[in-house]
């Protein structure tokens, strides 16, 4: 679980993230693995706005760890890794692939929503085949992220198919997210 939002502590998560923004790339690096989900994705959202190439290469060792919220993680920081520019948008293809194929619900479901980060404009063919294999997914949050992401699907025929399709899910949200996607595929 990347972070469950939860408004009672707003203030407490606004106090950290302005804790952290004093931190250096390297002490951040090291909160990312911290067991508290809330300490390891504001330290993971500091990141993305750092695109140092040490933050890249411990990245990439997390999408192969063990243990499955660094894989989660690191997923994460790829999808948004350099805002705005994301400069490691094309060397972040490969490992994201392996995510999406990953066991756990979570880790595909945050690779799914990088590459809807990542290719907000220009979808790679192989980004938009790995989301259209997901379609089917045993997840319904994994099938949200996959109609994100496909709102803005190169292959405008094909994601219009798979977002009709996912409109009959028998997922509220998925039916929701479809529906918005399909909205912003055909208003392009």
């Amino acid at each position: 679980m990347i972070d469950e939002i939860d408004s009672t502590d707003s203030t407490l998560r606004l106090l950290l993230w302005k804790t952290l923004k004093n931190y250096s790339s390297a002490e951040l690096l090291n909160l990312i693995c911290d067991s508290d989900y809330v300490v390891r994705t504001a330290a993971a959202k500091q990141l993305h706005f750092r695109p140092e190439s040490e933050v890249f290469d411990r990245v990439l060792k997390l999408c192969s760890s063990d243990i499955e919220f660094e894989r989660e993680i690191s997923a994460f920081i790829l999808g948004q890794l350099g805002t705005p520019k994301k400069p490691y948008r094309e060397q972040s293809i490969s490992p994201l692939l392996s995510l999406m194929q990953d066991a756990s619900v979570d880790v595909r479901a945050a690779a799914a929503a990088a590459f809807g980060h990542l290719f907000y404009k220009d979808m790679p063919v192989v980004v938009e085949e790995a989301l259209f294999d997901r379609v089917n997914d045993n997840d319904a949050t994994v099938r949200c992220n996959v109609a994100l992401a496909l709102g803005s699907a190169t292959n405008i025929d094909q994601a219009e198919k798979i977002l009709l399709q996912l409109l009959s899910d028998l997922d509220e949200e998925v039916r929701e997210y479809a529906a918005l996607s399909l909205d912003i595929l055909l208003d392009r």
